[in-house]
C-alpha cells in the first residue's frame, strides 16, 4: 500500500536545475554562453558542465537583479536607460501570447502535483523520503533476462546499405536533427533545452559534430550524457497504482541529437525491411491501414457460412517497451545486417543509461534498468518495430509452410494472418483447435525469446458467428483468452459488428463535451475560443473521420457544440451567434474564420481513401477492397451493394468529392477515352461539345488525336468544341519518350497528390453560393492583437451588437447612440464617431483598428456600467496598447530574423561544360505563358537560344516546359557536358530528387529525366532570379512569337547588354 501525503509542502532541495528561456532576451547572455562553451569546446560533457556552472552564477549575479530593477523603474520614467528591463517585460507579454496558443496542448495534460492513495506492491509510503527508497523494480520490471535464441530474419540490409550507415556524419545531418526538435521541449538532467543549442548553433555546431562522429567511430561516449529523468504521466483519471502511469523519459538534448541522426539514417531503409502488415512509425503508413483491414476482416467473418470458421485475436502486450530483452534486440540488429560499429553504439546507448524518477519536481536517486527501451528516445520506436518484425516473420514462415491458415478477406482475395501497430497486435486464423494451438505456440516462443509478455486477461478472442457457441467456448478455454462477440475499440476506433448508428459514435460527442466543460468561457476571449475550437474540439473527431463516414447527426452535434462554445454559450446561458456557422467556416480570405464543418471535413478524409484506391496505391487494404468489391469495373462507376462494409459504403458516398478533383494525365493515351473521361477541365469533353459528335469519333481514345511527332492533331474535331476548350487541350504536355503511362492526378494541389485541405476547399466552394468580392485578408495582416482583429472582422460584417441591432432583437429600449444621443447607433456611425478623437489618428495608420476596439470597449462601459470615458482618454489607452503590441511583435521572440542582403551574378561554367539557362514567363492579365532559354560557353558567349509560346497554363508547368525544350535543343547541337540552371527551386528539387509524383507536370518531368540521362554529364542547379536575367529576357520574348518553338542561332535584339554583364561578372543586390 502506497499513500502519499500531499498536505505538507514538497521538499525542493533535489529540484533539478533548468535553463530559463527568458535568459535569451538578455543582451549579454549570448556572450556568456559562447565564452563558457568555447572554453571547453573540445569535450561536449565539459562544455555542457561549463555552461551550466557559468549560467547559474550569471543568473544569480546579473539576470536576477532585473526583478529588483522592475520595482525601481515600475513607472517607466527611465525606460530608455534600462533596455534589458524593457526586453524582459516584452518577453513576459510575448510569453503570455505564446501561452495562449499553447493552452490547447496544456489543457490536454492532467494537473499532477501529487497523488494520494497510490498503491504499489503492498507497501505504505507516507513521505517523499520513503518514495525515494522505493525499489527500482517498480520501474525496471522483471530484471531476469529471457532465454536466448536465434531466428532467421529476411530481408536484411545489403552490404552497400550497411556501409552507408557508417559514412562520416555531415554538419547538415546534425543541424537537421537539432532543429527538428521543438525549442522549448522539456530538457534532460543537464537542464538545457533545444532552443539554447539552436540559438547558439554557430558556437555549438563544431562540438556536436565532433561528438556524433566520435561516438559513431568508438561505439561509446561519456555516460553522463545518458543520465535520464523519468516523468510519470497518468494514463487516466485518478491513477492509484504505478501501472496506471506512463513513464516518459526526459533525455539530454546532446544525446537526442545523436539518436535522431541515427534514426534519420536508418529510417529510409526500414521501408524495405519492415513488412506491409506493420504500419507504425514509417512514412506512408498509418493506423488507418490497420483499422480498415480489421474492419473488412470482421465484416467478412460475420457473413461466413458453412462449417469452417475464422478467429481473430486482439493481443495485449504487457509493458512492451519496458520489458523487451536487450539480448533479443542485439539478435534483431545482427539479423538485419546493421553494421557492427552502429550496433555497438546502439546497445551502449540502451544499456548504459541511468534513470531517476521526478517526483513532485524532485530528482530521486538514479538506478540502472536491465532491459527495455526508453519512451522518449527517438530511436526506441524504430528498434521496437524491428523487434516486432521477428514475430511477423515467424508467422509468415508458418503461413508459407501451411501450418498457419490465414483468413481470406474475400474469395481468392488477400490472405490475412496478422496486423501490427507498435504493441497492438491483431492475429487471424481458422477457428480450429490445431490453429488456436499454433497461434499460442508461436506467441509463447516469441515471448520467451523477446521478453514480451502476453496479457491474456486483457486480450480478446473473436470467433465468426457460423461456429457453434460450445465450440467457440472450447477454443477460448484452450488458449486462455476471453471470448467476445465484439472486439470493441481498436487503435482508438470502434470495430463495427453491425449497423453504424449515432450511438456508435456517441463517445466522440461526449469527449468534446468533457473538454468544453473543463474550460471557462467567461475567461476566454472570442479569439481564444476560436483557437480552441480549431485546434482541440474540431480535431477530436478527426481521427475517427479518417476511416469511416460519421452519421450526419453526429457531425451536426459536433458542429453545434463548437458553435455554441465559439459564441460563449454554455449550459447556463445562451449567447447570440452573430455570424452564421456557414460563414464562420469560410476561409479567412473569403470572410470566414477558417473553421471547418464536420461533415464536409469527414467527406474530405474519406475521399482520400477513394483516391488511394483510384491511384492504385500498393497497400494491403487497397488490395483487399479492390479484390472484394472491384473485380469488374472501376471505383467511379461501380454500383453500391447493400451488404458491403461500413468502410466501403463510406467511400462510395464520397465519390462526388473525387469527381470534383480527379483528372487524368495523358501518357501513352491508350486508356483515356477522348469524349467520355474527365481529363480536360472539370467535365467530360462530351459535355462541352457544341455540335453532335459523329459516331465514328465518339469512342476514340486520346491517342487518336496525337500525331506521330508527339503534337496535338485536333483538325477532326476543331468545329465540335469551343475555342477555349481546344486551347486547354493544346497546352497539355505530351511525352516525347513514351515512358509515361496514363495516370490520375489531383488538380487541387501543386504536386498532383491528394490533400484533405484541397478536397475540403472544393466542397466548400461548391457550397458557397457566390464568389466573395470583398477583400478580407487585410484584416488578418493588421499588426495588432487577435481580439482586435476579430472585432474588426465583426465590424466589417456589420454584426457588432450596436443599439440598432439590439433594438431589433428586443435587447435595448433605444436604438440611439449612447455617446452623442443624436443618431442611430450603427456600425457605420461607430466608424464615423472615431474621427471625433482628433486628427492625430492620421499619424499612425496601425493605430486606427485599436482605437475602434477601445472606443467599443468604452461604449460598452457606458451602456452597461454607466461609466463615461473621455474620448481623449480612450485615444491614450489605445495608443498605449498599440505601442506595447508593436513592441511585442517586434521582439526577438516573435519577429522573424532579418533578411540577408546578397550580391548575385551569373557564373560561367568550367570547360568542357556549357551552361543552359531557362526560365518561364506568364501574363497575369491573359494567363498565357511562354518559356525561353539560351546556352552559354565558359566565357559567357552566345551558343544558341529558343523561345516557346505555350498558351494558358501555370507558372510551374511553363518552367518545366522550358527546361525540356532547352535539353532537346542541347542534345540536337551534340552537346555532351551541360549544366542546366534555372531559378525555380521547386523544379530543381524535383529533378534532383528524380521523384515523378502525380502532378500534371509528371509527363514533363519524365521527359526531362530521360533527356538528362542522354548526356555524358548533366548537372542541375538553382540560381536566383538576378543571376538568370538572360533567360528571363528570352522567356518574355516568347510572348511576341507565334505558338510553338522558335530557335535563335544569333542573339535577339535587346539581349546584348545582359550578355555583356554576364561576361564581365556584373553583380546585382538581392534584398
Amino acid at each position: 500500500m502506497l499513500c502519499v501525503d500531499t498536505s505538507s509542502p514538497a521538499n525542493r532541495n533535489a529540484k533539478p536545475m533548468r535553463f530559463e528561456a527568458a535568459w535569451l532576451t538578455h543582451e549579454n547572455f549570448g556572450t556568456v554562453f559562447s565564452e563558457a562553451w568555447s572554453a571547453h569546446s573540445l569535450s561536449l560533457p565539459d562544455a555542457i558542465s561549463s555552461v551550466r556552472e557559468t549560467c547559474i552564477q550569471w543568473n544569480r549575479d546579473v539576470f536576477g537583479d532585473i526583478f529588483k530593477k522592475k520595482g525601481t523603474y515600475k513607472l517607466g520614467w527611465q525606460e530608455s536607460k534600462i533596455p534589458n528591463t524593457m526586453q524582459l517585460l516584452i518577453f513576459c507579454k510575448t510569453w503570455k501570447l505564446i501561452c495562449l496558443m499553447n493552452i490547447i496542448e496544456l489543457s490536454m495534460l492532467r494537473n499532477f502535483s501529487g497523488v494520494k492513495n497510490l498503491i504499489e506492491i503492498g507497501l505504505l509510503l507516507e513521505t517523499e523520503i520513503q518514495i525515494s527508497i522505493m525499489p527500482p523494480q517498480s520501474f525496471e520490471g522483471d530484471t531476469q533476462p529471457p532465454s536466448q535464441s536465434y531466428l532467421n530474419l529476411q530481408p536484411c540490409l545489403t552490404d552497400d546499405d550497411s556501409l552507408s550507415l557508417l559514412a562520416p556524419i555531415s554538419m547538415d545531418e546534425v543541424k537537421a536533427a537539432l532543429f527538428s526538435m521543438k525549442g522549448l521541449k522539456s530538457p534532460g538532467p543537464d537542464g538545457i533545452q533545444p532552443i539554447f543549442y539552436q540559438k547558439h548553433w554557430a558556437v555549438v555546431s563544431g562540438t556536436l559534430l565532433s561528438f556524433v562522429n566520435q561516438a559513431l567511430t568508438d561505439g561509446y561516449f561519456d555516460t553522463s550524457l545518458l543520465q535520464t529523468h523519468i516523468t510519470l504521466i497518468p494514463k487516466g483519471e485518478s491513477p492509484d497504482t504505478i501501472q496506471k502511469f506512463r513513464p516518459i523519459c526526459l533525455l539530454n538534448v546532446a544525446y537526442k541529437v545523436l539518436s535522431k541522426v541515427i534514426v534519420n539514417r536508418l529510417r529510409p531503409h526500414l521501408q524495405s525491411l519492415i513488412g506491409p502488415f506493420q504500419n507504425s512509425f514509417l512514412a506512408g503508413r498509418s493506423t488507418t491501414d490497420n483499422i480498415i483491414l480489421t474492419q473488412e476482416a470482421i465484416h467478412s467473418m460475420r457473413r461466413m457460412k458453412g462449417r469452417t470458421g475464422a478467429a481473430t485475436f486482439k493481443i495485449d502486450l504487457h509493458k512492451a517497451f519496458d520489458s523487451i530483452s536487450w539480448d533479443f534486440l542485439l539478435e534483431v540488429l545482427v539479423d538485419f545486417n546493421i553494421p557492427a560499429p552502429l550496433i555497438r553504439l546502439i546497445m551502449f546507448s540502451i544499456s548504459s543509461l541511468k534513470l531517476s524518477v521526478l517526483w513532485n519536481g524532485n530528482e530521486l536517486p538514479y538506478f540502472q534498468p536491465q532491459h527495455g527501451l526508453r519512451q522518449g528516445d527517438p530511436l526506441s520506436p524504430y528498434l521496437f518495430i524491428m523487434a516486432m518484425e521477428k514475430l511477423s516473420h515467424m508467422i509468415l514462415s508458418q503461413v508459407q509452410t501451411g501450418s498457419w491458415k490465414p483468413f481470406k478477406v474475400s474469395r481468392g482475395g488477400l490472405a490475412l494472418s496478422h496486423l501490427f501497430f507498435a504493441n497492438d497486435l491483431m492475429l487471424f486464423c481458422q477457428a480450429s483447435q490445431t490453429q488456436i494451438a499454433m497461434v499460442m505456440d508461436c506467441l509463447s516462443e516469441f515471448s520467451g525469446r523477446s521478453g514480451l509478455e502476453i496479457n491474456l486477461a486483457k486480450s480478446k478472442l473473436y470467433i465468426s458467428p457460423n461456429i457453434q457457441s460450445n465450440v467457440a467456448n472450447a477454443l477460448s478455454s484452450l488458449c486462455g483468452i476471453p471470448l467476445t462477440c465484439n472486439l470493441g475499440v481498436y487503435l482508438g476506433v470502434p470495430i463495427i459488428h453491425g449497423r453504424s448508428t449515432t450511438a456508435t459514435y456517441k463517445y466522440i460527442v461526449e469527449k468534446i463535451q468533457i473538454k468544453l466543460a473543463s474550460w471557462k468561457q467567461s475567461l476566454l476571449s472570442f479569439a481564444s475560443r476560436r483557437i480552441l475550437v480549431q485546434s482541440v474540439t474540431s480535431s477530436i473527431p478527426t481521427y475517427s473521420m479518417q476511416s469511416v463516414l460519421l452519421p450526419k447527426s453526429t457531425c451536426d452535434a459536433i458542429d453545434s457544440l463548437n458553435r455554441k462554445f465559439l459564441w460563449g454559450s454554455d449550459s447556463n446561458s445562451a449567447k447570440l451567434h452573430l455570424v452564421s456557422w456557414g460563414d464562420v467556416c469560410r476561409p479567412r480570405g473569403q470572410g470566414g474564420l477558417g473553421l471547418r464543418t464536420s461533415f464536409e471535413n469527414n467527406k474530405a478524409f474519406i475521399a482520400k481513401l477513394g483516391w488511394q484506391l483510384l491511384s492504385g496505391q500498393n497497400k494491403p487494404w487497397c488490395q483487399a477492397l479492390s479484390q472484394k468489391y472491384l473485380r469488374t469495373g472501376s471505383l467511379m462507376n461501380c454500383p453500391s451493394q447493400s451488404a458491403s462494409s461500413v468502410t466501403w459504403r463510406s467511400i462510395l458516398k464520397c465519390r462526388d468529392v473525387l469527381q470534383l478533383g480527379v483528372r487524368w494525365q495523358v501518357g501513352s493515351s491508350s486508356n483515356i477515352k477522348f469524349w467520355h473521361d474527365t481529363w480536360v477541365g472539370h467535365k467530360k469533353l462530351l459535355d462541352f461539345a457544341i455540335q453532335p459528335i459523329p459516331q465514328e469519333l465518339i469512342d476514340l481514345p486520346v491517342a487518336s488525336f496525337i500525331s506521330s511527332d508527339k503534337n496535338w492533331d485536333l483538325s477532326p474535331i476543331i468545329e465540335l468544341l469551343p475555342l477555349n476548350v481546344l486551347d486547354s487541350i493544346t497546352v497539355i504536355p505530351l511525352s516525347i519518350t513514351d515512358q509515361f503511362t496514363d495516370s490520375p492526378f489531383w488538380h487541387g494541389s501543386t504536386t498532383g497528390d491528394f490533400t484533405v485541405s484541397s478536397a475540403f476547399a472544393m466542397l466548400q466552394s461548391q457550397r458557397m453560393a457566390s464568389t466573395v468580392s470583398v477583400q478580407w485578408r487585410w484584416i488578418w495582416n493588421i499588426r495588432c492583437t487577435e481580439r482586435v482583429k476579430f472585432f474588426i472582422w465583426l465590424l466589417r460584417k456589420g454584426r457588432v451588437l450596436t443599439n440598432s441591432v439590439r433594438f431589433d432583437r428586443h435587447m435595448a429600449s433605444s436604438l440611439m447612440c449612447p455617446r452623442c444621443e443624436q443618431a442611430i447607433e450603427t456600425p457605420i456611425h461607430l466608424l464615423l464617431h472615431s474621427h471625433s478623437l482628433g486628427s492625430s489618428l492620421s499619424t499612425w495608420a496601425g493605430l486606427f483598428p485599436v482605437v475602434l476596439w477601445s472606443l467599443w470597449k468604452s461604449r460598452n462601459k457606458l451602456v452597461f456600467d454607466g461609466k463615461w470615458i473621455a474620448p481623449q482618454t480612450v485615444f491614450q489607452q489605445a495608443r498605449s496598447l498599440a505601442f506595447e503590441t508593436v513592441l511585442v511583435l517586434n521582439s526577438s521572440v516573435l519577429s522573424p530574423p532579418p533578411r540577408e542582403h546578397r550580391w548575385v551574378r551569373w557564373l560561367p561554367p568550367d570547360p568542357p561544360f556549357l551552361k543552359l539557362n531557362t526560365d518561364g514567363s506568364r501574363s497575369h492579365q491573359s494567363g498565357r505563358a511562354c518559356a525561353g532559354g539560351l546556352i552559354h560557353d565558359h566565357q559567357g558567349h552566345w551558343i544558341h537560344g529558343f523561345t516557346v509560346n505555350i498558351g494558358v497554363t501555370s507558372s510551374f508547368i511553363v518552367e518545366l516546359w522550358g527546361c525540356r525544350e532547352g535539353l532537346r535543343l542541347a542534345l540536337s547541337l551534340g552537346i555532351q557536358h551541360l549544366i542546366l540552371e534555372m531559378d525555380s527551386l521547386m523544379a530543381v528539387q524535383l529533378i534532383q530528387a528524380r521523384k515523378i509524383g502525380n502532378g500534371s507536370f509528371s509527363v514533363l518531368l519524365v521527359d526531362i529525366l530521360s533527356l538528362s540521362d542522354a548526356f555524358t554529364d548533366c548537372l542541375v542547379q538553382h540560381t536566383l532570379r538576378e543571376g538568370n536575367a538572360a533567360a528571363d529576357f528570352m522567356a518574355a520574348l516568347g510572348h511576341n512569337s507565334t505558338s510553338g518553338i522558335t530557335l535563335f542561332q544569333d542573339p535577339p535584339v535587346g539581349i546584348s547588354m545582359i550578355m555583356h554583364g554576364d561576361c564581365v561578372g556584373a553583380s546585382f543586390l538581392r534584398v
